[in-house]
């Protein structure tokens, strides 16, 4: 059921996503940190520096992959960020969370 509450806060996320920069531009000096997570159909990961998003990454998963157990999943999860996100996480300590 669609509240007015729900209107709102829709709104919110619009004047958010468009008025500030959402992403952030990589600096090489600061810490970075990996934020991976592993939903029933989708593998995702998301590049933080300081809190700001760096750079997001999505993807579906196969029926095969579909069928892993969680702890699989979740696994398959941090490479794949380790491998889209390998020009910021090469040749340098990375924080990895799972969500």
């Amino acid at each position: 059921m669609w509240l007015p509450k729900h209107s709102h806060t829709v709104q919110q996320l619009k004047q958010i996503l468009s008025n500030k920069p959402v992403l952030k531009f990589y600096d090489s000096i600061v810490p970075a940190k990996l934020q991976v997570d592993a939903p029933k159909l989708v593998i995702g990961g998301c590049m933080l520096q300081e809190g700001h998003p760096i750079a997001y990454a999505l993807r579906s998963l196969t029926q095969a992959e579909e069928n892993y157990a969680q702890i699989k999943k979740e696994l398959l999860t941090v490479v794949f960020g380790c491998v889209r996100f390998h020009c910021y996480v090469y040749g340098r300590p990375v924080q990895i969370d799972l969500k």
